[in-house]
């Protein structure tokens, strides 16, 4: 199949097929006599392959390893990925949640102080923020 029809079926650009293939995420494909690229099925699952992972969090840097030569998915690199990429996420959230918490700590001081008609100062807001850090500390 064509560039094209590539493009088409999985709903990859054709640019970015072309970068792909030139930083050898995707295999090379077949030139045709009249100097078009002939893509064949394999690229296709390794386009849907590659679109998965980035929905997952992979970066292309990461694809390129989950991949062996044979274009074939390389199921203990995958295996490790993924355990890996689920510990990341982890880690992303405990930190999403920390951040989260010092919004919620920081909102509720500041409307305390601002329903007593009281401005903010700068320093007085370094404070604030600082004692906010800490009060996530403590939770943990």
């Amino acid at each position: 199949m064509k560039i094209g029809q590539l493009s088409a079926l999985s709903g990859v650009p054709n640019a970015t097929i072309r970068f792909y293939e030139q930083k050898g995420i995707l295999p090379p494909s077949r030139r045709l006599a009249s100097g078009y690229r002939d893509y064949n099925q394999d690229a296709l699952k390794s386009l849907q392959i590659i679109k998965f992972a980035q929905g997952l969090g992979f970066s292309l840097d990461e694809i390129v390893w989950l991949q062996s030569s044979e274009t074939k998915l390389d199921h203990h690199a995958a295996l490790n990925a993924l355990a890996k990429k689920s510990q990341d996420i982890d880690e992303m959230i405990v930190s999403l949640q920390e951040k989260k918490r010092s919004i919620e700590l920081l909102t509720e001081q500041l409307e305390q102080r601002w329903s007593k008609g009281e401005c903010l100062p700068d320093e007085e807001l370094v404070k604030i923020v600082d004692s906010s850090k800490s009060a996530v500390a403590k939770i943990q």
